[in-house]
């Protein structure tokens, strides 16, 4: 079966062959001592390569699988064990589910590996199957029953330190991006999967991503671990932290990371009731309550139009200040300060259309692919203000207002919402950014990027907002200094900091206002 796979895709990236939706790298010609694709319940690997699983049989369904991949450049010794299952034997052993997503895309290698575990992992879908009954009660799980790890063997494996490496020697984010959504759809797959064949699960999609927050940058020479489980549930939602790691877990975790997912009816695309939780220890306990204020909190929020949202004093005023200078700025520009500049002039944009290659599991453009392309322009977008490599600190909030098909045009569009000067922060918050974006000295400024994603139909003359991102990078202080000694360099950035961006109607002045506010408010 895995050999028909690769026969049908044959596809190789960066000459690296593609075998069953695993990259594959032999070092090795075939028949000097490797060559043999192996499975086991232990290890995955080809014999000799740079590829190496330690999680699960293929035969295995996920209920009976241990839930770490761990990915690194060891290999298979050339006596496999003897629980190993050969390719002939893989070839009887076909899936029943002949008609599973395509896992057939631009994806990392950990989002690769989990997809096929899923896909391995679901149900067929019979003419048998049905619905669980209304009013039928599910049966609760443990956070521990949906816990899943994965381990990045960086330190050894110079394949994985390519695919991950930034262009200045750091992990890359928006690659984990990518695998931090897989990973949330693993586990809330893990949560509500009922082992039970004559049943239908439900559709599992992200509802949002309520937070990613950087402690600190990771080194591309350090293996770290990707990991998480489901901490709170609603009637159909699911709040699934996870956070990453180096693998000796000696310092703190350098991110955490907040998903909700909901599931949806696959015939009706209703709300579908997911199992309840049952938190065991006392940090279980303590995080199911903190997700239940966290829904409180979002069901008040939904009930007020963002624009009716009441304000504060505090907020309310910043409004007027800001719409007071902006006014100088649009109608007497000769009298404006030369330290500010409309928003708007910030803007960046990015138009395709959404490919084949880009779906998930469900048939949809996977939202992974989103958010690491809305950072990707959010990055740039900051890097052409400030004039240098901006330092990533936080994904505020990230929105998913409706599903991006295959074949829509999609329009993202980046804008400079709010930039804040070092003196303006707490040396609480200060101190707090600067270990995030691993500067010495400290930041100089801190700035948001929003991102929105519209999906267009020009013969229609129509467009549909299906997304929106908000992510916070730094200016580092060393940086901006070196830039400004540096005779031959052209950065327009001052000593002073950033330049101020303005509002150019009431509408942007609120968002600004909040996006200020939460810059500079202690976490």
């Amino acid at each position: 079966m895995i050999m028909a796979m690769a026969s049908r895709l044959q596809l190789l990236v960066g000459g690296i062959p593609l075998v069953g939706g695993v990259l594959l790298r032999p070092v090795r010609p075939l028949g000097s001592g490797g060559g043999c694709l192996a499975f086991s319940r232990k290890i995955s690997c080809w014999h000799g390569s740079h590829f190496h699983m330690d999680f699960f049989s293929l035969a295995h369904p996920i209920h009976s699988m241990s839930r770490s991949v761990h990915v690194c450049a060891a290999c298979c010794d050339s006596s496999t064990p003897s629980s190993s299952t050969s390719i002939s034997q893989l070839e009887a052993q076909e899936s029943p589910h002949q008609e599973v997503s395509p896992i057939t895309g631009e994806y990392s290698p950990i989002t690769w590996e989990l997809w096929r575990r899923r896909s391995y992992a679901q149900k067929p879908l019979s003419e048998n199957a049905q619905k669980v009954p209304h009013g039928v009660e599910l049966k609760p799980k443990t956070p521990a029953q949906s816990r899943t790890s994965i381990t990045y063997a960086l330190s050894t494996d110079s394949f994985l330190r390519a695919q991950y490496g930034s262009p200045f020697g750091h992990v890359r984010i928006a690659r984990l991006l990518e695998d931090l959504d897989s990973l949330a759809g693993n586990i809330a797959f893990a949560h509500v999967d009922d082992d039970d064949p004559s049943t239908i699960e439900p559709t599992l999609v992200t509802a949002s991503v309520d937070s990613i927050r950087v402690k600190r940058r990771l080194s591309l020479n350090d293996d770290i671990v990707l990991s998480g489980e489901v901490t709170h549930v609603g009637r159909s939602s699911l709040e699934i932290s996870m956070r990453i790691e180096e693998s000796d877990k000696k310092k703190p975790p350098a991110v955490q990371a907040r998903f909700t997912f909901v599931a949806r009816d696959r015939e009706t695309g209703k709300a579908a009731p997911v199992p309840g939780l049952l938190p065991e220890t006392e940090e279980e306990k303590r995080a199911f309550a903190a997700g239940d204020a966290r829904a409180v909190a979002r069901k008040q929020a939904r009930s007020i139009k963002p624009m009716h949202q009441e304000m504060s004093d505090e907020e309310a005023q910043l409004v007027a200040d800001l719409l007071k200078e902006s006014k100088v700025l649009m109608e007497m520009p000769a009298h404006a300060p030369g330290d500010v500049m409309l928003a708007r002039a910030t803007r960046q944009e990015n138009l395709f259309m959404t490919q084949p290659q880009q779906r998930n599991m469900n048939g949809r453009v996977f939202g992974g692919f989103l958010m690491r392309r809305a950072f990707e322009l959010a990055y740039a977008t900051a890097f052409s203000f400030c004039g240098m490599p901006p330092r990533f600190l936080e994904v505020g909030e990230v929105t998913f207002k409706q599903p991006v098909s295959v074949g829509e045009l999609l329009s993202l569009r980046a804008e400079i919402r709010a930039s804040v000067d070092r003196s303006e922060l707490s040396e609480s918050l200060a101190t707090a950014y600067s270990r995030a974006a691993g500067c010495g000295p400290g930041l100089s400024a801190v700035m948001q990027v929003d991102v929105s994603a519209l999906v267009t139909d020009p013969p229609m003359r129509t467009a549909a907002l299906s997304n929106t991102f908000v992510f916070r990078f730094g200016v580092d202080a060393h940086d901006a200094d070196a830039a400004a000694d540096d005779s031959s360099s052209s950065s327009p950035v001052m000593r002073a900091g950033l330049k101020r961006v303005l509002p150019a109607k009431e509408s942007e002045a609120v968002a600004q206002a909040r996006a200020l506010l939460s810059l500079t408010d202690e976490r």
